[in-house]
This record gives C-alpha cells, sequence and structure tokens, in this order.
C-alpha cells in the first residue's frame, strides 16, 4: 500500500547505513474519503427512505403508494442526471463538482424539511437532489478510484463499495431515534447539514489525479506490465465522446449482462420477504434475510478485496451470473427458513462482488479518463432494467399466484448475460492497462477457472 524510497549513506568508511521511509500511496486516502461518501449519501437516501414512509405519509395524508412515488421519482432522476454528472466529472475539476454538490445535497434535504407542498418536494427529489448525490459522491468516488488505482483498481474499487453497505447499516436507525425525538421534518434538516458538512471537509482531500511524485506501488502477486501501462496513459489523456462509446458494442454487452443480474438481484430482494411468508415463515425470520442478504454482501466486498486483481474480471463476472442463476434454481426446490438463508448468503454474496467488479471493469475497458462518462452512460441502462425486474416479478405472481416461472426466466436471462459477458471476453482484445499475470504468486485454483487478469 506504500511506496518506499531507501538512502544509503557511508560515514567515514564505516558501517554502512540504510534509512527506509514508508509513504501511504495517496490513492488510500481517496478510497477512504469515497468510503465516508458513500456511506451517508446513500444511507441517507436510499437506504432510510423506509424510515421516512410511516411518518410522512400520516402527517402529509398521503398513500403508501402516493408515498412511494418519491422513491421512484428520486431514483429517475438519478439516472437522468448520472450521463451529464458523468461527462463533467471527466472534464471538469472534481472538487469543484463535489462542493457545489455538497452545498446543493444540504440544501435539498433543508428544502425537503421546510416543504408544504408535494409539487415542490417532487421537483426537489427529482433533479436538485438526485444531481446532488451523484456529483457529491456516488459517481464522483468511483471514478476518483478509477483514475487513482491502475495496479490495484479491483482491491481499490472493493473496499470503497464498502461505503454502499455501511450506509445501510449505521445510517437508517440513526435517522430512525432522530424521528422519533424531534420528528422527520427537522431530521431531514439536521441530516441535510451533517452530511453536507461532512462531505465539504472531504473536498480538500481529493484530487482529480494522480501527480507525477504519485507512484503506486507494485508488488510480487500483481506484476506490472510496463508497455501496457504506457499505452493506457496514452490512451487516457483525453475522454472519450458519449457518441464513440455508445457505438462500441462492449458498451451495450457489458452494461446490459451486468444489468440483468442486478436487476434480477434487486427484484429478488423485493420477493425475498414475501416469498419467505407465504411459505409459511414468520414475520421476524422473513425479515432477518434482508439483514443476512446485506451481510453476505459485505463479505463478498472484502472478498473481492483480496482476489480482485488476482483473477480475469469478465471470467468472474460471467461466473457470478451463473452462480446467481443457480441460486434461483435453488428456490424451485422449496421455501423453508433454511433453504432461503443459504440462498440469501449466496445472493447477496455475488451481488457484493459483482458492482466493485464491475465499476473496475468499466475503467479497464474504457480507460480511467473516460470512467466517468461510461459510468454516467450506463447508469439509466442499469435503472431501466432494475425497474423492468421488479416490476416483472410482480407481475408474475399477480398473474400466476406463485414464483415459480419467476425463478425460471431468471435462469434464462442469468443465461444470457453469461454468455454476453463470455462472449465478449472472447472476442475482445485484453483493455489498455492489462497487467501481466504472476503465475508463481497468483492461487493456481483462480488461475484455472478465471485466467490471466482481465
Amino acid at each position: 500500500m506504500g511506496d518506499c524510497a531507501g538512502r544509503c549513506a557511508s560515514e567515514g568508511g564505516g558501517p554502512l547505513r540504510a534509512e527506509v521511509t514508508m509513504t501511504i500511496y495517496y490513492g488510500w486516502y481517496i478510497v477512504a474519503i469515497s468510503v465516508v461518501s458513500l456511506t451517508l449519501l446513500l444511507g441517507s437516501t436510499f437506504h432510510s427512505f423506509g424510515v421516512f414512509v410511516l411518518p410522512v405519509s400520516e402527517d402529509l395524508g398521503l398513500t403508501r403508494a402516493e408515498t412511494n412515488t418519491a422513491l421512484i421519482l428520486f431514483s429517475l432522476g438519478n439516472a437522468i442526471c448520472a450521463p451529464v454528472v458523468g461527462w463533467m466529472l471527466d472534464r471538469l475539476s472534481i472538487r469543484r463538482i463535489m462542493l457545489a454538490c455538497a452545498l446543493l445535497m444540504g440544501a435539498s434535504f433543508v428544502a425537503l424539511g421546510r416543504s408544504h407542498s408535494s409539487w415542490a418536494s417532487a421537483i426537489v427529489l427529482g433533479a436538485p437532489l438526485a444531481f446532488a448525490v451523484q456529483g457529491a459522491g456516488v459517481l464522483t468516488a468511483t471514478t476518483l478510484v478509477a483514475r487513482w488505482f491502475s495496479v490495484h483498481r479491483g482491491r481499490a474499487m472493493a473496499i470503497a463499495i464498502v461505503g454502499m453497505s455501511l450506509g445501510g447499516i449505521l445510517l437508517p436507525p440513526l435517522i430512525a431515534i432522530s424521528i422519533e425525538h424531534v420528528g422527520w421534518r427537522q431530521t431531514l434538516v439536521i441530516v441535510g447539514c451533517a452530511v453536507a458538512l461532512t462531505l465539504l471537509a472531504l473536498v480538500p482531500i481529493a484530487r482529480d489525479k494522480p501527480g507525477p511524485e504519485d507512484v503506486e506501488s507494485r508488488t510480487a502477486d500483481v506484476a506490472a506490465d510496463t508497455s501496457s501501462l504506457a499505452h493506457e496513459a496514452a490512451a487516457n489523456a483525453q475522454p472519450l465522446k458519449a457518441t464513440s462509446l455508445l457505438r462500441m458494442w462492449p458498451f451495450w454487452t457489458l452494461s446490459v449482462s451486468t444489468a440483468l443480474t442486478l436487476g434480477v438481484v434487486q427484484s429478488l430482494i423485493v420477493t425475498l420477504v414475501p416469498l419467505a411468508q407465504g411459505g409459511g415463515v414468520g414475520a421476524t425470520q422473513a425479515a432477518s434475510l434482508i439483514s443476512v442478504l446485506s451481510t453476505a454482501g459485505l463479505l463478498g466486498n472484502l472478498l473481492l478485496a483480496w482476489i480482485a486483481d488476482r483473477v480475469d474480471r469478465m471470467s468472474l463476472l460471467g461466473s457470478l451470473f451463473i452462480a446467481v442463476a443457480l441460486v434461483n434454481g435453488l428456490f424451485l426446490f422449496g421455501h423453508g427458513y433454511p433453504l432461503l438463508v443459504t440462498c440469501a448468503a449466496l445472493l447477496g454474496f455475488s451481488a457484493g462482488i459483482i458492482s466493485p467488479a464491475f465499476y473496475a471493469l468499466i475503467a479497464d475497458r474504457f480507460g480511467a479518463a473516460s470512467f466517468g462518462t461510461a459510468n454516467g452512460l450506463m447508469t439509466p441502462i442499469l435503472a431501466l432494467i432494475a425497474a423492468l425486474c421488479v416490476r416483472y416479478a410482480g407481475e408474475v405472481f399477480d398473474r400466476t399466484g406463485g414464483y415459480s416461472f419467476l425463478f425460471v426466466s431468471i435462469i434464462a436471462s442469468q443465461a444470457v448475460a453469461a454468455l454476453l459477458m463470455f462472449g465478449t471476453r472472447m472476442m475482445t482484445t485484453p483493455p489498455a492497462g492489462a497487467r501481466a499475470w504472476s503465475r508463481s504468486s497468483a492461487p493456481r485454483i483462480a488461475q484455472k477457472f478465471f485466467g490471466r487478469p482481465r
């Protein structure tokens, strides 16, 4: 994790003295602020939405469906704003974007807390708040990590994405306690101000890209291919245009295949609790399945931090798509609690690896300088397919009275996703920045099943 600078001096013919100074690569500070920003941004919005549903609906006299529309508007706003924010990140100062969006984030929360108009709240959710969440950290964090890491990109991305899980673990309970004591309106004001101030404190630490003296360390188990790294630097000099990315068929195969899987995961998260309750599992045990899934996802993140830079990312993702299909096959054999716990753990574990591996793959394939644009363009695709998958899961139950056909459909969709990923892997050349594979240090099992890195 650090660079080592050694200085040897000989004094008066005496014994040789060596002074070694260890410094931490600045990219790891970027990872640290990414964890914090993702924890705060996702924890205070997506993860905590459910905490506000009951108090807001009771106070404003809204139905649950009307209250839930807020999340749809917010998700839609994120999908629309992502390409714009991504384009800006590749061309403007990231510090200025973070600064502006941190202030916008705080102002949006305060506006929601003070608003007595449903229309005004809807506008805030769909436009300024969605833009602020993307620009203050969600897109910015992954873009910074992609720029600062090449050798350890997969590991760094996996650690940064831990913030997404931590947000769901830490923030909702704290926000629930605040609502009980001061009400939902004052809680929005407090959370908005606290998150904005914390994000503003992170802005001076953020740096757009490594400087001449920032050299990422290379260890024995991750050998560097000098010519490939030089090629990556040249390729990353200028960000690709959006139109150029949209004309690349790997852009579509990678985004659609991953979107199919993440959409399936989202639909299963929504389905898991009612599926368990329909099988006779109690409400408390059924709800615990979500905790199992979240914990397993965090473990998946940590595992990826260890193996990410030792395996081919496309082969890893394709294998995980197959694993998701197998998990759905298990659902067909019964809905008992032990089986559901096993399925939830396997599903969460796979999902915890897929997201950060996918982000690292985007940087590998399209260059760190174009990561913001590529990721921003892919976000609406992921959001649209996820929404369709969730809707499809509900339609299947309404029409058939069960979920068996859903599981069969998911198995088929994951077969398509795996074919797209493996097909892209076989029919494209290695991306810029691919590193030489150190066979002597990599686990033999990883070599056998996943091949050369990226």
